[in-house]
């Protein structure tokens, strides 16, 4: 778990910073940011309500913002304690000002911690320091509590809470309503890697808020807190069953909860009259489907996104028959553009050295011969919106200082036929213009309200269309005289119009749980995405007629209201004052780099996995450019005291890398040695991009002109320098897959080391291939090294990869190959009470022969078994590995097992 806290992205090293602070918080940003002041007193105030309804007490908190990349996301981590916050506003389905959604979210996890740190505090947290409140938390706390903990308070604060949108809770709605039989607590909780389950902030929100409403505000807060306490620590189910009345299972509740939510559903969709439409897609896998119109050919093209494969976009006939346009990577998939030839859209791409910097390009897709084009002017654009006549282009710019621009550019010459600036709390959600780029329509967020607004190019005036200050609006587009869109304004997602000049709006479909994305079919017709058990499937509407709105989900409202009254009561006594904006200082990088933030009674290396007796210190500085440990430790396999200090620096191009380590080892009982260890190295980690394929060069040098190594019958010195070279290109990859889709590596090196009076050197490089199998998620790894080496100078080295089942070190390797196929089997999704959650089951054979420099042949072939489970509820997967070898010549089988998991699950 401590390793896992560690976020060291560094930052731009000319980057410079300021700060503005309250009582409550400390806001670190760039200089050039000129939003930070709209971030405060949001923050201030969820802090103060925020703590308050936990029974705990604020401290003051460091809150980083970063402007200069394109995802929308926040978070909050201890270890040390901040928060960080990626300020380019979502333009999901649900409406709010970005600030305000991310204060009361984010700040919710901030009580969280500190109720988890005060509580250890007073137990074992002087022993630990903040690390202890990371590791419990993630061990005691179930993980659907925690986000849905903080979904359900942004609900009970803000009217545009997740937990009043729609388009957030249908997908879980729809889900259930399709089930046979419900879901069982474990399947729910920990996923499914086979078909579609609710993630930890849907599932989670409707756990904690039924129970808010069936137990009252304080009875979350008292379980979470108590799970810290003596009496019933690490007890969250023991806990939750104490103060239920009648002692109800936690299991038990989520299967009325369950129950509950699947009959109101059903309730309510016996008594709606529903569209009817035509089926363009109905599959039976989970699939997401966005139609952006109709090529000339009468074939419907879209942006498909599946928990099984890669995002593409795709031509479907009218047999239903779908075709690969062309796979993407990573795209920002709220808008696209389509004149009927070419797609346009914004494709992400990430500064090569940067992660807290990115860009996006605007690309031109050609349906008919797949050739892409780079479009971009800025680097920094979105929503791109394209006249039905495709001779001009509209997109917005995020600009690093906080403001937007749109501008419209002129698809023969490329020149600029217009532009216009918006400050933060005006951020465009998506556009549209007429053929004559005259009239340009945006739907705004702004501060207060969600608006769709006409700007005139002609009498330069702006006319608010439509408002309001808690309903959705998303998606716009132009048919003829009407401009379409998705909106909550009969309480379900629904396709809706207004009149270019204006007017009253008018609902176009009436789904069961709803719809989104219209485009014209070029006719009298709408395509349309509608949400479905199997995902947003397409649909078609053969003439395009208004429909009497249907009032919907008035269970999910009234939930969402009684969470917002019992918390009301709850923050009476609440007393805030507005808060006082200070002006802005400059920010000192050099001051703040050392940040002490944990110690134990341990001696902890991360890389190495080891966990020895001792102590340790552990700082990191809040621009995370700088972490580092001092330590001292008994090392229980070598019977060595082991002091010294590790210290990573990202703020430059190249990381920077410095340990020491001194060595004491004990030898019958009494330590008559020292041995030093000084390691100084520097790497520039470069990343790539285009299209699909993502490409990564890593050249590292390394320089170690004191070592000391354990050869098992004592300690010896010796000294080495190297020079290392990982290069690596692969193509975007669905998660679930055992292996990359396709790709290849490399990586090599040079050494040269002084051992026991002998001066030698190493050349060696790896390389290998990725390649796809025939079935879901299966595929190939076929690898090859050689090395030549000087075995009297370095015994102890080498880059090379032994055949599976054999010690490295007693069977030297110069050359080797390896090849090995992997495929999934099952998908059990079984659980044996609350020990284990089986979720796959996978099977591999590989293959490896090495050489010795001795031309000594020896290889192993291998059947493998391996499980990906959850042990006790834990979020973290573990991977159980059963391996059964033929080993050559040795002419004999051997069993092994192994296990890996996955920290940053969490």
């Amino acid at each position: 778990m401590a390793s896992a806290q560690y976020f060291s992205w560094g930052n731009e090293p000319i980057l410079k910073w300021k700060e503005r602070s309250t009582p409550h918080l400390n806001v670190i940003s760039p200089s050039s940011f000129k939003a930070d002041s709209l971030f405060i007193p949001y923050f201030d105030s969820a802090i103060v309500y925020q703590t308050h309804t936990l029974l705990t007490e604020p401290r003051k908190l460091n809150i980083v913002l970063h402007p200069n990349t394109l995802i929308s996301n926040g978070f909050v981590a201890w270890a040390p304690a901040r928060s960080e916050l990626f300020t380019v506003p979502a333009r999901d389905f649900y409406p709010g000002f970005w600030p305000q959604q991310l204060a009361w979210h984010e700040m919710r996890h901030f009580a969280q911690y500190s109720v988890a740190h005060q509580q250890l505090k007073k137990r074992i947290g002087w022993v630990f320091g903040e690390y202890i409140t990371v590791g419990m938390m993630g061990i005691v706390i179930p993980s659907w509590y925690i986000e849905g903990d903080a979904t359900a308070s942004e609900t009970a604060f803000l009217t545009t809470g997740r937990g009043r949108s729609p388009s957030f809770s249908t997908p879980y709605f729809a889900w259930l309503n399709n089930r046979k039989k419900l879901p069982d607590y474990d399947r729910c909780m920990l996923g499914s890697d086979l078909n579609y389950s609710p993630d930890r902030y849907l599932y989670g929100y409707w756990m904690v808020a039924a129970g808010q409403q069936r137990f009252g505000a304080h009875f979350w807060p008292n379980i979470y807190a108590e799970a810290f306490m003596k009496s019933n620590f690490g007890m969250f189910p023991r806990t939750f069953k104490q103060k239920v009345p009648g002692r109800t299972p936690l299991r038990m509740f989520h299967d009325s909860t369950l129950q509950w939510i699947n009959k109101s559903v059903k309730d309510e969709l016996s008594s709606v009259p529903l569209s009817i439409t035509n089926f363009v897609t109905n599959t039976k896998d989970y699939l997401n489907y966005r139609p952006l119109g109709c090529d000339s050919s009468g074939n419907v093209i879209a942006f498909r996104k599946s928990l099984h494969g890669e995002p593409c976009f795709v031509s479907i006939g009218k047999d239903q028959h779908e075709s690969v346009i062309r796979y993407t990577g990573y795209v920002h998939d709220d808008a696209f553009g389509f004149d009927g030839r070419y797609i346009y859209f914004s494709e992400y791409r990430p500064h090569e050295r940067w992660e807290m910097v990115d860009f996006s390009r605007t690309m031109r897709l050609d349906v008919e011969t797949g050739k892409i084009e780079n479009l971009s002017v800025t680097y920094k654009e979105l929503i791109p919106a394209v006249s039905t006549n495709g001779k001009a282009l509209a997109t917005c710019a995020y600009r690093n200082d906080g403001t937007y621009l749109i501008s419209i550019m002129d698809l023969n010459n490329g020149q600029t036929l217009g532009w216009a600036e918006f400050p933060y709390n005006e951020q465009p959600m998506t556009i549209a213009f007429d053929d004559a780029t005259t009239n340009l329509f945006i739907i705004q967020q702004t501060v207060s309200e969600r608006r769709i607004v006409k700007y005139s190019g002609t009498s330069k005036q702006a006319q608010v269309l439509l408002s309001s200050s808690h309903e959705n609006f998303s998606n716009l587009v132009i048919i003829d005289d009407y401009l379409y869109f998705n909106s909550t304004l009969n309480g379900n997602e629904e396709i809706w119009r207004i009149s270019v000049t204006g007017g009253k709006p008018e609902c176009i479909t009436n789904t069961a749980f709803g719809a989104g994305y219209p485009v014209s079919d070029g006719r009298s017709g709408l395509y349309f995405s509608e949400m479905t058990s199997s995902g947003y499937q397409l649909r078609h509407i053969d003439e395009i007629k208004p429909v009497e709105p249907a009032s919907r989900w008035e269970f999910m409202y009234e939930l969402a209201d009684t969470l917002s009254l019992q918390t009301q009561k709850m923050c009476d006594s609440v007393s805030v004052t507005s808060v006082e904006i200070a002006n802005s200082k400059p920010y000192s990088k050099g001051k703040h780099l050392i940040n002490i933030h944990s110690w134990g009674p341990l001696s902890i290396d991360p890389s190495a996995g080891t966990i020895n007796p001792g102590f340790q210190f552990d700082s990191q500085n809040m621009l995370s450019t700088l972490s580092g440990s001092v330590f001292s430790g008994y090392n229980l396999s070598t019977a060595t005291i082991e002091s010294g200090l590790r210290l990573n620096y990202h703020g430059w191009y190249p990381v920077i890398s410095l340990g020491y380590t001194n060595y004491l080892p004990f030898v019958n009982g009494t330590v008559n040695y020292s041995y030093n260890d000084l390691n100084l190295s520097a790497s520039l980690p470069l990343i790539y991009s285009k299209n699909a394929w993502t490409f990564r060069i890593t050249p590292q040098l390394e320089t170690r002109p004191w070592c000391a190594v354990d050869t098992g019958d004592g300690m010896l010195d010796y000294s080495r320098h190297a020079g290392y070279l990982s290069l690596s290109a692969y193509k975007y990859t669905n998660s679930v897959n055992l292996y990359p889709k396709l790709g290849v590596f490399f990586g090599g090196g040079t050494l040269w080391q002084d051992f026991d009076n002998h001066q030698g050197t190493l050349l060696a490089g790896i390389g290998g291939m990725w390649l796809p199998g025939a079935f879901r998620h299966d595929g190939f790894r076929i690898r090859a090294g050689y090395e030549m080496r000087d075995t009297l100078a370095l015994p102890f080295s080498t880059m090379m990869s032994a055949p599976r089942c054999y010690n490295l070190i007693e069977n030297t390797v110069q050359s080797f190959v390896s090849a090995e196929y992997a495929c999934p089997l099952l998908y059990p999704d079984i659980h044996l009470g609350s020990l284990v959650f089986l979720k796959r089951i996978s099977a591999m054979v590989s293959y490896d022969y090495a050489l010795s420099p001795e031309n000594e042949e020896f290889s192993s072939a291998g059947i493998h078994l391996m499980t990906d489970v959850h042990f006790l509820r834990l979020y973290t997967p573990v991977r159980l590995v059963f391996s059964e070898y033929y080993m050559q010549p040795a002419n004999e089988w051997q069993f092994q097992f192994g296990l890996s998991y996955d920290l940053y699950a969490y």
